[in-house]
């Protein structure tokens, strides 16, 4: 039989995650949990400085707790070393630039790298990009080690258009480069088969974690988040964080609709993880 393709639906249409706790626990009962997070947006709130978002002690706390009931992991487009320095949690598994880097724990051994070729791609593209748009008031060139972010949350609505069109000429000007929208910004990434749905597929691989006998939680507000909701269809659950109304459309089954709501269920998701096999 041919797989059917999966479909997007309404955010009208994604229940509340916090109205469904016994059908999430329910799914999950027996299994291994892996908790699968983005940062901004879902753990600390947007801000439009990236370098000034803080995780808040409280939800630091409850990372720490939900790790020690399941296999916790921070998929983010920040730099591998960035997000590790601001959560400061040695026993997670981080994932940054999108999927492209992925560490674990000393003691699991676990570490992955794609996409080193880039570089030399990348280096011209962040030239080129302080060059064309690096006259435009608000607009920031966020380079990380496998992608570039190029935030225009504070860039006038008037030149918002300017900048996107630099900034997808200069992605399609440089071979072996591809471009995708995000929240307020645009990515700049390899031109390779590679996102946060793989990193996490790869994650989950890496750790022992079987489609069988494992249940997968990934939860972001971003558009690349939704790599990730769709690699774990059948296999877990996918929770959007989005303040957004209809007629938004997601792959995720379920929504919040906070990063405050995203800290109660974390909290919640612990207790959720002590019913299922210790990890």
């Amino acid at each position: 039989m041919t797989k059917e393709p999966q479909k997007k639906k309404n955010l009208s249409e994604v229940p509340r995650a916090l109205s469904r706790l016994d059908e999430i626990g329910k799914a999950a009962f027996g299994k291994d949990m892996f908790v699968a997070l983005d940062f901004d947006g879902t753990l600390a709130p947007i801000n439009n400085d990236p370098k000034a978002v803080e995780i808040s002690a409280e939800m630091k706390k409850r990372l720490k707790n939900l790790a020690m009931r399941c296999r916790v992991s921070i998929l983010t487009g920040r730099d591998i070393l960035d997000i590790k320095e601001r959560v400061g949690l040695e026993e997670l598994f981080y994932s940054g630039s999108h999927g492209f880097e992925i560490s674990g724990p000393h003691e699991s051994g676990i570490f992955f790298e794609a996409g080193s070729e880039y570089l030399p791609a990348l280096d011209r593209a962040e030239e080129s990009l302080r060059v064309s748009i690096g006259n435009i008031p608000g607009a920031v060139v966020d380079r990380k080690k496998f992608s570039i972010s190029v935030h225009y949350r504070l860039v006038g609505e008037d030149l918002v258009p300017t900048l996107k069109n630099s900034v997808w000429d200069v992605a399609r000007s440089i071979k072996g480069l591809r471009a995708r929208p995000d929240k307020k910004a645009i990515e700049i990434l390899p031109g390779m088969k590679w996102n946060k749905g793989s990193a996490l597929l790869w994650l989950l691989k890496a750790t022992g974690m079987s489609p069988e006998n494992s249940f997968t939680i990934s939860m972001g507000d971003d558009v690349t988040d939704e790599d990730t909701f769709r690699a774990i269809k059948g296999r877990g659950a996918g929770i959007i964080v989005t303040e957004t109304e209809p007629p938004r459309s997601t792959f995720a089954d379920y929504r919040l609709q906070s990063t405050a709501e995203a800290g109660r269920f974390i909290e919640i998701l612990e207790r959720i993880a002590g019913n299922t096999s210790q990890k």
